[in-house]
Protein backbone atom coordinates (compact mmCIF):
# COMPACT_ATOMS: atom_id res chain seq x y z
CA UNK A 1 0.00 0.00 0.00
CA UNK A 2 1.19 3.51 -0.87
CA UNK A 3 -0.28 6.21 1.36
CA UNK A 4 -0.81 9.76 0.08
CA UNK A 5 -1.75 12.89 2.02
CA UNK A 6 -1.76 16.63 1.19
CA UNK A 7 0.62 17.02 4.14
CA UNK A 8 2.95 14.21 3.00
CA UNK A 9 6.43 14.24 1.49
CA UNK A 10 7.31 12.73 -1.91
CA UNK A 11 10.80 11.88 -0.63
CA UNK A 12 9.39 9.55 2.02
CA UNK A 13 8.81 5.82 1.65
CA UNK A 14 5.06 6.36 1.52
CA UNK A 15 4.39 2.92 2.96
CA UNK A 16 2.63 4.01 6.15
CA UNK A 17 0.02 6.53 7.24
CA UNK A 18 2.70 8.14 9.43
CA UNK A 19 5.00 8.80 6.43
CA UNK A 20 2.77 9.37 3.36
CA UNK A 21 3.66 10.69 -0.06
CA UNK A 22 2.34 14.14 -0.99
CA UNK A 23 1.26 13.77 -4.63
CA UNK A 24 -0.79 11.24 -6.50
CA UNK A 25 1.64 11.48 -9.42
CA UNK A 26 4.49 10.21 -7.22
CA UNK A 27 2.37 7.30 -5.99
CA UNK A 28 1.46 6.34 -9.57
CA UNK A 29 5.15 6.44 -10.50
CA UNK A 30 6.05 4.20 -7.55
CA UNK A 31 3.44 1.68 -8.74
CA UNK A 32 4.90 1.76 -12.26
CA UNK A 33 8.47 1.22 -10.99
CA UNK A 34 7.69 -1.58 -8.54
CA UNK A 35 7.80 -5.32 -9.13
CA UNK A 36 4.65 -6.17 -7.20
CA UNK A 37 3.53 -9.70 -6.39
CA UNK A 38 0.04 -8.48 -5.48
CA UNK A 39 -1.90 -5.61 -7.03
CA UNK A 40 -0.76 -2.50 -5.11
CA UNK A 41 -3.11 0.02 -3.52
CA UNK A 42 -2.82 3.82 -3.51
CA UNK A 43 -4.76 5.13 -0.52
CA UNK A 44 -5.67 8.82 -0.40
CA UNK A 45 -6.21 10.55 2.93
CA UNK A 46 -8.95 13.18 3.12
CA UNK A 47 -8.04 16.35 1.23
CA UNK A 48 -7.57 17.81 -2.24
CA UNK A 49 -4.97 16.59 -4.74
CA UNK A 50 -4.12 18.86 -7.67
CA UNK A 51 -2.57 17.56 -10.88
CA UNK A 52 -1.83 19.36 -14.16
CA UNK A 53 -2.46 17.24 -17.24
CA UNK A 54 -3.73 13.72 -17.75
CA UNK A 55 -3.15 11.19 -14.96
CA UNK A 56 -2.59 7.74 -16.49
CA UNK A 57 -2.91 4.39 -14.71
CA UNK A 58 -0.84 2.06 -16.90
CA UNK A 59 -0.37 -0.77 -14.37
CA UNK A 60 -2.79 -2.82 -12.26
CA UNK A 61 -3.66 -0.85 -9.13
CA UNK A 62 -6.40 -0.04 -6.65
CA UNK A 63 -6.83 3.73 -6.23
CA UNK A 64 -9.04 4.52 -3.27
CA UNK A 65 -9.95 7.57 -1.24
CA UNK A 66 -11.66 7.93 2.11
CA UNK A 67 -14.97 8.82 0.47
CA UNK A 68 -16.12 10.88 -2.53
CA UNK A 69 -16.91 13.73 -0.13
CA UNK A 70 -13.47 13.73 1.46
CA UNK A 71 -10.82 12.73 -1.12
CA UNK A 72 -10.85 14.96 -4.22
CA UNK A 73 -8.57 14.83 -7.26
CA UNK A 74 -8.52 18.17 -9.15
CA UNK A 75 -7.19 17.92 -12.71
CA UNK A 76 -6.35 20.89 -14.96
CA UNK A 77 -6.41 19.72 -18.58
CA UNK A 78 -5.83 20.81 -22.16
CA UNK A 79 -7.98 19.84 -25.13
CA UNK A 80 -5.95 16.69 -25.89
CA UNK A 81 -6.12 15.31 -22.35
CA UNK A 82 -8.40 12.89 -20.65
CA UNK A 83 -8.61 13.34 -16.90
CA UNK A 84 -7.93 10.00 -15.25
CA UNK A 85 -7.11 7.49 -18.01
CA UNK A 86 -6.91 3.73 -17.40
CA UNK A 87 -4.69 1.77 -19.80
CA UNK A 88 -4.15 -1.42 -17.80
CA UNK A 89 -6.16 -4.46 -16.68
CA UNK A 90 -7.21 -5.09 -13.07
CA UNK A 91 -7.69 -1.49 -11.98
CA UNK A 92 -10.14 -0.45 -9.26
CA UNK A 93 -11.01 3.20 -8.54
CA UNK A 94 -13.33 3.94 -5.63
CA UNK A 95 -14.40 6.34 -2.89
CA UNK A 96 -13.19 9.63 -4.36
CA UNK A 97 -14.17 12.61 -6.50
CA UNK A 98 -12.53 13.47 -9.82
CA UNK A 99 -12.96 17.17 -10.65
CA UNK A 100 -11.82 18.30 -14.11
CA UNK A 101 -11.17 21.80 -15.42
CA UNK A 102 -10.43 22.49 -19.08
CA UNK A 103 -7.75 25.19 -19.16
CA UNK A 104 -8.38 26.36 -22.74
CA UNK A 105 -11.40 27.12 -24.88
CA UNK A 106 -12.31 25.06 -27.94
CA UNK A 107 -12.62 26.69 -31.34
CA UNK A 108 -15.39 24.25 -32.24
CA UNK A 109 -17.47 25.16 -29.18
CA UNK A 110 -19.53 22.30 -27.78
CA UNK A 111 -17.80 18.98 -28.36
CA UNK A 112 -19.16 15.60 -27.44
CA UNK A 113 -15.77 14.21 -26.40
CA UNK A 114 -16.87 10.72 -27.41
CA UNK A 115 -13.33 9.42 -27.83
CA UNK A 116 -12.32 10.24 -24.28
CA UNK A 117 -10.28 13.41 -24.62
CA UNK A 118 -11.23 17.11 -24.37
CA UNK A 119 -11.22 16.92 -20.60
CA UNK A 120 -13.30 13.77 -20.10
CA UNK A 121 -13.36 12.91 -16.38
CA UNK A 122 -12.45 9.22 -16.50
CA UNK A 123 -11.49 7.41 -19.72
CA UNK A 124 -11.03 3.65 -19.93
CA UNK A 125 -8.93 2.65 -22.95
CA UNK A 126 -7.82 4.66 -25.98
CA UNK A 127 -9.28 5.43 -29.36
CA UNK A 128 -6.34 4.93 -31.75
CA UNK A 129 -2.97 3.28 -31.10
CA UNK A 130 -0.25 2.22 -33.55
CA UNK A 131 0.28 -1.04 -31.68
CA UNK A 132 -2.17 -3.74 -30.59
CA UNK A 133 -4.06 -2.26 -27.66
CA UNK A 134 -3.65 -3.78 -24.22
CA UNK A 135 -6.96 -5.17 -22.98
CA UNK A 136 -8.38 -2.87 -20.31
CA UNK A 137 -10.00 -5.84 -18.61
CA UNK A 138 -11.44 -6.34 -15.14
CA UNK A 139 -12.11 -2.74 -14.14
CA UNK A 140 -14.17 -1.68 -11.11
CA UNK A 141 -15.42 1.90 -10.64
CA UNK A 142 -17.48 2.39 -7.50
CA UNK A 143 -18.70 5.13 -5.18
CA UNK A 144 -17.24 7.88 -7.36
CA UNK A 145 -18.20 11.44 -8.25
CA UNK A 146 -17.06 13.06 -11.50
CA UNK A 147 -17.55 16.83 -11.58
CA UNK A 148 -16.79 19.76 -13.87
CA UNK A 149 -16.86 23.25 -12.35
CA UNK A 150 -18.58 26.15 -14.06
CA UNK A 151 -16.39 27.73 -16.72
CA UNK A 152 -16.78 30.39 -19.39
CA UNK A 153 -19.76 29.68 -21.68
CA UNK A 154 -17.56 28.86 -24.68
CA UNK A 155 -15.94 25.93 -22.88
CA UNK A 156 -18.90 24.48 -21.03
CA UNK A 157 -20.20 21.04 -22.00
CA UNK A 158 -17.01 20.02 -23.76
CA UNK A 159 -16.61 16.35 -22.91
CA UNK A 160 -18.18 13.29 -21.37
CA UNK A 161 -17.98 12.45 -17.69
CA UNK A 162 -17.07 8.79 -18.27
CA UNK A 163 -15.93 7.20 -21.54
CA UNK A 164 -15.04 3.59 -22.38
CA UNK A 165 -13.28 3.40 -25.73
CA UNK A 166 -11.45 0.70 -27.65
CA UNK A 167 -10.36 -2.61 -26.15
CA UNK A 168 -12.31 -2.38 -22.88
CA UNK A 169 -14.09 -5.37 -21.36
CA UNK A 170 -15.48 -6.78 -18.12
CA UNK A 171 -16.19 -3.49 -16.38
CA UNK A 172 -18.34 -2.99 -13.28
CA UNK A 173 -19.61 0.53 -12.59
CA UNK A 174 -21.73 1.03 -9.49
CA UNK A 175 -22.92 3.98 -7.43
CA UNK A 176 -21.42 6.92 -9.31
CA UNK A 177 -22.45 10.57 -9.52
CA UNK A 178 -21.84 12.54 -12.74
CA UNK A 179 -22.38 16.20 -11.91
CA UNK A 180 -21.99 19.40 -13.82
CA UNK A 181 -21.36 20.62 -17.38
CA UNK A 182 -20.56 17.38 -19.18
CA UNK A 183 -21.79 17.13 -22.78
CA UNK A 184 -22.68 13.48 -22.12
CA UNK A 185 -22.73 11.44 -18.94
CA UNK A 186 -21.51 8.07 -20.24
CA UNK A 187 -20.21 7.03 -23.68
CA UNK A 188 -19.06 3.68 -25.08
CA UNK A 189 -17.09 4.17 -28.32
CA UNK A 190 -15.18 1.89 -30.68
CA UNK A 191 -11.40 2.14 -31.06
CA UNK A 192 -8.67 0.66 -33.20
CA UNK A 193 -5.15 -0.55 -33.75
CA UNK A 194 -4.41 1.87 -36.57
CA UNK A 195 -1.64 3.02 -38.88
CA UNK A 196 -1.68 6.56 -37.45
CA UNK A 197 -2.28 7.82 -33.91
CA UNK A 198 -3.23 9.56 -31.72
CA UNK A 199 -6.73 10.84 -32.24
CA UNK A 200 -8.16 13.24 -33.15
CA UNK A 201 -5.30 14.47 -35.36
CA UNK A 202 -4.88 11.06 -37.02
CA UNK A 203 -8.31 11.20 -38.64
CA UNK A 204 -7.12 13.94 -41.02
CA UNK A 205 -3.99 12.02 -42.06
CA UNK A 206 -4.24 10.45 -45.56
CA UNK A 207 -2.28 7.42 -44.27
CA UNK A 208 -4.82 6.65 -41.55
CA UNK A 209 -6.21 3.11 -41.76
CA UNK A 210 -7.66 0.59 -39.30
CA UNK A 211 -5.72 -2.64 -38.72
CA UNK A 212 -7.93 -4.10 -35.99
CA UNK A 213 -11.20 -2.76 -34.58
CA UNK A 214 -12.20 -2.95 -30.91
CA UNK A 215 -15.56 -2.49 -29.21
CA UNK A 216 -16.23 -2.23 -25.43
CA UNK A 217 -18.23 -5.20 -24.16
CA UNK A 218 -19.36 -6.98 -20.99
CA UNK A 219 -20.10 -3.72 -19.20
CA UNK A 220 -22.31 -3.50 -16.09
CA UNK A 221 -23.54 -0.05 -15.02
CA UNK A 222 -25.77 0.34 -11.95
CA UNK A 223 -26.94 3.19 -9.73
CA UNK A 224 -25.88 6.28 -11.69
CA UNK A 225 -26.99 9.79 -10.73
CA UNK A 226 -26.67 12.47 -13.42
CA UNK A 227 -27.08 16.26 -13.14
CA UNK A 228 -26.53 18.91 -15.86
CA UNK A 229 -25.26 16.55 -18.55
Amino acid sequence: VYFVSPTGDDSSEGRSEAEPLRTLAEAVERVAMGAHVLTPTIRLAPGEYEHEGQLTLSHPVTLEGTSRDESIIRLQLTRNDAGLRVLAPNVTVRDLEVSVYLAESLSDGIHEGGRGEYGTGITLGEYLATETQVAVDGIVLERLRITRPNMAPQINYTAAALTMVGRVQNVEVEDIELFGNHSTALILHWGAHSTVAPAPQALADPAYDVIESYHPHSISVQRVRVERS
